[in-house]
């Protein structure tokens, strides 16, 4: 006679809020043969996917349930397995997934300052940019490209984009201040776009969206707005990545991934239009490489202006305190207060080993991504023993994603490459 034990292995996979199972499923015993059925309610906040792995015999089992509902399973093993294993063992792995469509997320806000603080950022930034201008306190993404605002061929892409034949996304939310950017865009066209007023940073936009907009189990997919090159294909290529990562593939830790974040990884130079970007050291023992590139160990890469995640209470406390905004720092990590405040954390989290591997341009990714979940952990005092992300590596159109228009100078390239491609 079998018996059948299901409980939660927290060791595996700590569940997603709490969950519940009738009495009667904890310890369940059966006189029959196989096949076997075994029903149970199960209670759950959100929709879940519910995978029994068994310690012994050789059952997966995948069941997506929504809340409340009545679960049954039907188990089919040979008649050995049952003669010589006396009981099975299950261990339940609960992970938060929603089958609506995803949602697409697009970041076009800036930071409104004072006189003061733009001429003092700017010249920082100016600095720190070999004399690059970067637009501070601008709506870049409504400056007309070829015609149109910037952010509107960003928006096209995303809207475009579809899967089966069906557009790809049932909504896109967009960050801007509404009035300049009803003004200038026709939003009529785009009957799934929500156009949201941009209130604070990156991190309070991220912060109002997930609390407000976003669904736990949702899939979303952000994007930024001053990333004009991308077009339908990338977008559904992005896509494609992110439901091969998000929820199956783990971290070095073995925990699973519920957030990517992209790297423009080149392979090729040729299709980049920001030549001054790929500026390379001349002299020094770096001499050769990417001065305003990233280096790792074994490849040099840029931001990839995109990341997908599924909103789950995990990443409750990294959206309420706004940690968003230290991560969007890194990836601007070239200003001298930025990179103060990185070595500061660094020596007080006794990352020194990452101080090296900055300082000599190879950084391990493992490492520092080691290094950051413990700067988080400390700074804001959240444990993210659950919470997982791994860097997507953009190889296909890299240049698309990577090029953005950061300043002035950005958008003169832009506009010529946009008349040659017209004319």
């Amino acid at each position: 006679m079998p018996k059948i034990f299901l409980r939660s292995n927290k060791s595996l996979h700590q569940p997603e809020g709490r969950w519940f199972m009738s009495n009667s499923a904890q310890w369940m015993s059966f006189n029959s043969r196989p096949p076997l059925f075994i029903s149970f309610i199960l209670f759950y906040q959100q929709d879940i996917i519910l995978t029994l792995r068994p310690f012994s015999g050789n059952f997966k089992l995948k069941i997506v349930t929504r809340y409340p509902m009545l679960v049954c399973i039907r188990l089919i093993a040979p008649h050995s397995a049952w003669q010589h294993v006396p009981y099975f063992k299950f261990t339940v792995d609960l992970h938060m997934i929603s089958d609506k469509n995803p949602v697409a997320l697009i970041f076009a806000g800036y930071n409104k300052v004072d006189t003061a603080t733009k001429k003092k950022t700017i010249q920082e930034i100016k600095e720190a940019y070999d004399g690059e201008e970067i637009y501070v306190g601008d709506n870049k993404f409504l400056h007309q490209l070829a015609g149109r605002p910037v952010i509107q061929y960003v928006i096209d892409a995303v809207f475009n984009a579809k899967k089966n034949g069906k557009r790809l996304y049932s909504d896109i939310y967009v960050y801007n201040d509404v009035e300049s950017f009803k003004q200038e865009i026709d939003v009529s066209l785009y009957p799934n776009l929500h156009v949201l007023q941009m209130k604070d940073s990156l991190g309070g936009h991220w912060k109002d969206f997930y609390f407000n907009y976003a669904e736990y189990g949702q899939r979303i997919d952000a994007f930024f707005g001053d990333t004009p090159r991308i077009k339908p294909d990338d977008v559904e290529y992005v896509n494609r990545e992110y439901d091969r990562i998000l929820g199956k593939v783990k971290d070095h830790r073995g925990v699973r991934c519920n957030l990517a974040f992209s790297v423009a990884e080149y392979e090729d130079l040729t299709d980049n239009w920001l030549d001054h970007r790929t500026r390379r050291a001349k002299r020094g023992k770096n001499k050769g490489k990417l001065k305003s590139f990233i280096a790792f160990e074994k490849y040099q890469a840029r931001v990839g202006n995109t990341f997908g995640v599924y909103k789950t209470p995990g990443l409750d406390d990294l959206l309420r305190y706004e940690v968003t905004n230290l991560a969007y720092n890194l990836r601007k990590a070239l200003t001298p207060s930025v990179i103060s405040k990185i070595i500061y954390y660094l020596i007080k989290s006794k990352h020194l080993g990452v101080i090296k591997q900055i300082r000599n341009k190879r950084i391990v990714e493992n490492d520092v991504y080691e290094a950051i979940l413990d700067i988080i952990e400390q700074v804001y005092k959240i444990d993210l023993s659950n919470f997982a992300a791994i860097l997507f590596h953009i190889k296909k159109n890299t240049a698309r994603w990577e090029n953005d228009i950061d300043g002035p100078h950005d958008l003169e390239i832009f506009q010529n490459k946009f008349k040659e491609l017209k004319s």
